[in-house]
């Protein structure tokens, strides 16, 4: 569902998780799923009040929680901007496991700040960059008008499908979106061909996805003013 930009079925299907672990009591579960529960209505659905609310209920089974827990969590201190809390959890919970993503959240942090240049150094000396790490990093490119790394980058994303935890879900976050963003790149630089050909591809990824997605609404209008 994830990957073909059906956010909200996705968040549906997390309701029989918590049917399930709610019955057996497993709190270690229930503190994961509605942490990324969170993550899903702040990230993917711009829900800032339900996430809040879900995010109150994860904190409540900490206690139980495992790894796993702040694996779901700390994006979503990154989606709300709060980088000072992602690199806390980092640190203190996640450094074991991946010991670069105190990097990687400095990285985000800034690209949202526009500090483009720095993004990059950050991301580029990653040794094992994630999916939607790859993808911020091919936005980089873009925003300091260098389309051939941006497009290498790109390419990169699809062919790695990755190892560690989650990564499965983050390809099917960035994956899709990465024809969104290929064809952004390819009207930048005056590729009218290969421009609308991303365009179309990721529609055709995302012909039932969720109607009101930025991307999905900026792609149908700059498919039809290039095709007319």
């Amino acid at each position: 569902a994830v990957y073909r930009g059906e956010y909200r079925k996705a968040l549906t299907t997390t309701d029989k998780l918590i049917e399930l672990w709610s019955a057996e009591n497993n709190k270690t579960h229930l503190a994961e799923v509605y942490a990324s529960r969170a993550r899903i209505k702040q990230d993917l659905l711009r829900d800032s009040i339900g996430a809040k609310t879900e995010l109150a209920t994860a904190y409540k089974y900490e206690e139980s929680a495992d790894q796993n827990f702040y694996i779901a969590l700390y994006p979503y201190y990154i989606s709300v901007g709060d980088f000072q809390k992602a690199r806390e959890l980092a640190v203190s919970k996640l450094s074991v496991i991946f010991p670069q993503l105190g990097k990687i959240v400095d990285a985000y942090a800034d690209y949202h700040a526009r500090n483009y240049g720095s993004a990059i150094k950050l991301f580029e000396g990653l040794a094992s960059p994630g999916h939607e790490d790859l993808y911020l990093m091919a936005k980089c490119y873009a925003a300091t008008e260098q389309p051939d790394r941006a497009l290498g980058t790109v390419d990169h994303l699809r062919s790695s499908y990755g190892s560690a935890f989650g990564a499965t879900w983050r390809r099917a976050l960035a994956d899709p979106k990465s024809y969104y963003l290929a064809g952004s790149i390819y009207e930048m630089t005056g590729d009218k061909k290969k421009s609308i050909q991303n365009y179309q591809k990721f529609l055709e990824l995302w012909q039932n996805a969720d109607h009101d997605i930025p991307e999905l609404r900026d792609a149908k209008k700059r498919l039809a003013i290039l095709i007319k």
